[in-house]
C-alpha cells in the first residue's frame, strides 16, 4: 500500500497546480522565443536550410525515444517506492535503469550514424550543395541520442520526487537554446552542421545539470553504483508497450514531412514545418497538466476512483476554456499571423490553410491525449500501442494520397482526421473499462466538435466577415455551451456568486 501521506502529496490540488504552473513555464517561455526566432533564421539561413534545421530538430525528438518507455517506467517504479517507503531500493533501481538506457541511447546513436548517408542522399530530396554539410550535421545529431535517453530517465526520478521546479529550471534554458544558439552563430556562419554542434553541446550541459541535482537533492541514490538483474523486468514489462507507442506516435507526427519531402521539394517541407512547427508548440499546454496528471491519476485510480472523474472533468474544463480561445485566433487571423511574423515576401496563403486545418486537428488531440494518459495510469500502455499499430498502416497510405493529389494541404488533413479516430477510439477505451462514466464522455465530445467544426469553418469564410466580432461571438457561444453542459453544480455556484459579488 502507498503512504497516506505520499498520497495526500500526489493528490494534493494546490501541489498539483503548482506543478502545472512549474511546467507550463518550462514550455510555454522556449515557445515565445521561437516566436521572435524563427523569422530571423529564415532570413539567415533561407528556406532549404532551415528545412533541415526543422529536420534535425525532428531526429532528436524521434530518436530520444530509444530509451523504450524507462522514463516512464522509472516515474511509475520509483514513485511506488516512495509511496511504500522502499527507500534502499530505489539506488539500485536508479543504477540499473540508468545503465541500461545507456546502452540503449548508444545503440540508437550508432544506428542513425549508419543510415545517415541513406537518409540524407536517397531519402530526402536535399539539394546538392547542402548535401555535404547536412551529413555531418547527422553525423552529431548521433552523438547527442546517448545523451538525449539518459537525461529522460535522470528526469523520470526528479518527477517521481515532484521536482518539477528544478526540472524546469534546466528545461527552460535548453528550450531557449533550440532556437537563440543557431541565431548565435548565425553572424559567423550558416551552415547547418555549425548550428547542429551548438545544439548537442547544449544537450550535453542539460545532462550534467540534471545528474547534479540529482545527486545533491536526492539522498536514497548513492554510490557505488549496483545494477540488479531482477529490475530489468518491471522495469521493461512497462517500458514495452510504451516503447510501441513511444517509436510510432512521434513517427505518425512527423512522418508527413518525409513524404513532403520525397513527393515534392525541401522548400515546400518548409512551407508545411513552420505552421506544423507554430502548432505544435501549443502542445505545451496539455503537456505541462498531463506530466503532472499522470501520478495524479496513478494514484487515484487505486485509492479514490472518485478523484478521477473530477480531474478528468476539471482537465477538460481547463484544456476548454484555455485552448479554444487561442486556437481559433490563431486560425482566424492565420494570414494576417503570417504576413506580419515573416514578412510579406512569405507567401502567407501557403501554410495559412494548413495551420487553420492542423489546429483544428491539435484542439482535438489535446483531448485524445487526456484518454491516453488515463490509460497508461492504469498501468495499460498496451492499450493505447495496439491502436496506434491499427492506425499506423492506413495513415501510411492516406497521407502518401493525400500528399500526391493536395500537397501539404493534404498532409494536414490526413494527419487530422487521424487524431479524430484515434481520440473517439480512446474515450470509448475509458467508457468501455469504466473509468469514466458515459454521460460525461459524450457531453464531452460534442463540446469538442462543436469547437473543432467552429475552427475548421475559418477556412471558408468570407472576407467581408468582420473577423474580431466573429471572434467574440463564437467564443460566448462556446463558454454558454461549457457552461450549461461540463461545468458542475458547485462551478456554476461560484460563478454565480462571483458575478453576484462584483456586482
Amino acid at each position: 500500500m502507498l503512504s497516506t501521506n505520499n498520497n495526500s502529496k500526489i493528490l494534493n490540488k494546490k501541489q498539483l497546480i503548482k506543478n502545472v504552473l512549474w511546467n507550463s513555464f518550462g514550455l510555454v517561455i522556449p515557445l515565445l522565443v521561437a516566436v521572435i526566432a524563427i523569422p530571423i533564421l529564415i532570413e539567415g539561413m533561407g528556406l532549404p536550410r532551415f528545412g533541415i534545421l526543422t529536420l534535425a530538430w525532428m531526429i532528436v525528438g524521434y530518436f530520444s525515444l530509444f530509451d523504450l518507455g524507462l522514463g516512464r517506467a522509472v516515474t511509475q517504479l520509483i514513485a511506488s517506492k516512495l509511496g511504500e517507503e522502499k527507500y534502499k531500493e530505489i539506488s539500485p533501481l536508479f543504477w540499473t535503469a540508468l545503465t541500461l538506457m545507456l546502452f540503449l541511447g548508444i545503440m540508437g546513436g550508432c544506428f542513425l550514424f549508419m543510415i545517415s548517408p541513406w537518409f540524407v542522399y536517397d531519402i530526402l530530396n536535399i539539394p546538392v550543395e547542402l548535401q555535404e554539410e547536412t551529413l555531418l550535421a547527422f553525423y552529431l545529431l548521433s552523438l547527442s541520442i546517448p545523451i538525449v535517453v539518459v537525461s529522460t530517465g535522470i528526469i523520470g526520478v526528479l518527477e517521481a520526487y515532484q521536482y518539477f521546479g528544478l526540472i524546469n529550471i534546466v528545461r527552460t534554458p535548453l528550450g531557449i537554446l533550440n532556437f537563440l544558439g543557431p541565431l548565435f552563430i548565425l553572424p559567423y556562419s550558416n551552415s547547418i552542421s555549425s548550428i547542429v554542434a551548438v545544439l548537442v553541446l547544449g544537450r550535453s550541459l542539460s545532462v550534467l545539470m540534471y545528474f547534479w541535482i540529482c545527486s545533491v537533492k536526492i539522498k536514497d541514490i548513492h554510490f557505488p553504483i549496483k545494477i540488479e538483474k531482477k529490475l530489468l523486468r518491471p522495469l521493461l514489462s512497462f517500458g514495452g508497450w510504451m516503447t510501441v507507442s513511444n517509436v510510432i506516435a512521434p513517427l505518425m507526427f512527423y512522418l508527413d514531412r518525409v513524404v513532403i519531402a520525397n513527393l515534392m521539394s525541401i522548400i515546400d517541407v518548409a512551407y508545411y514545418s513552420i505552421p506544423q512547427d507554430m502548432v505544435s508548440k501549443l502542445s505545451a499546454i496539455p503537456t505541462a497538466l498531463l506530466g503532472v496528471l499522470f501520478p495524479a491519476f496513478s494514484t487515484a485510480l487505486v485509492c479514490d476512483r472518485i478523484k478521477v472523474t473530477e480531474y478528468f472533468q476539471k482537465s477538460v474544463l481547463f484544456l476548454l476554456l484555455v485552448l479554444f480561445p487561442l486556437i481559433f485566433f490563431l486560425a482566424l487571423f492565420s494570414k494576417e499571423i503570417f504576413t506580419l511574423w515573416l514578412g510579406m515576401e512569405y507567401d502567407a496563403s501557403k501554410s495559412s490553410e494548413v495551420m487553420i486545418i492542423l489546429l483544428a486537428g491539435a484542439f482535438i488531440n489535446a483531448f485524445a491525449r487526456l484518454p491516453y494518459t488515463l490509460i497508461q495510469s492504469d498501468g495499460r500502455p498496451d492499450i493505447t500501442a495496439k491502436l496506434h499499430l491499427v492506425e499506423l498502416f492506413p495513415y501510411v497510405i492516406a497521407l502518401w494520397v493525400c500528399v500526391t493529389y493536395f500537397g501539404i494541404v493534404g498532409a494536414a488533413i490526413a494527419w487530422s482526421v487521424r487524431i479524430i479516430i484515434d481520440m473517439l477510439l480512446l474515450h470509448y477505451v475509458i467508457y468501455y473499462r469504466k473509468m469514466i462514466a458515459l454521460g460525461l464522455i459524450l457531453k464531452v465530445l460534442s463540446i469538442i466538435f462543436i469547437a473543432a467544426l467552429i475552427i475548421f469553418s475559418v477556412l471558408f469564410l468570407s472576407i467581408t466577415v468582420n473577423k474580431i466580432i466573429f471572434y467574440l461571438l463564437m467564443v460566448f457561444f462556446l463558454v454558454l455551451l461549457i457552461f450549461h453542459f461540463i461545468f458542475t453544480n458547485e462551478d456554476k455556484q461560484k460563478c454565480v456568486s462571483f458575478f453576484s459579488y462584483i456586482n
